[in-house]
């Protein structure tokens, strides 16, 4: 059976920390969304009203290419996910509001 867990919180709050953590301890296998490929981020962080938008789209497309990674190629069975934001809920990324 695939197993996968998703970590989502806020930016800065310490996903990427516990993620590793879980891994370390657990055996658990980590997958990070690439979060510095995002080429919005930086006008994102100059001015969230106008990039907000452009951001959380390109964000949606790569989990969603991320996921569809995942589910073609799983992890071997014994092995567990962990992923910082990664499948998380597509659904709540589809109902952000800027």
């Amino acid at each position: 059976m695939k197993k996968f867990v998703a970590v989502a919180g806020n930016i800065g709050v310490g996903k990427t920390t516990l993620v590793s953590m879980l891994c370390n301890r657990l055996g658990w296998q980590p997958f990070f969304e690439p979060v510095g490929e995002n080429p919005y981020l930086a006008d994102f962080y100059r001015d969230m009203r106008v990039w907000s938008f452009h951001s959380q789209i390109f964000f949606l497309t790569r989990r969603l290419h991320s996921h569809r990674e995942l589910l073609d190629h799983p992890p071997p069975p014994s092995r567990t996910v962990v992923s910082t934001k990664m499948p998380r809920c597509l659904l709540k990324t589809c109902s952000y509001r800027a």
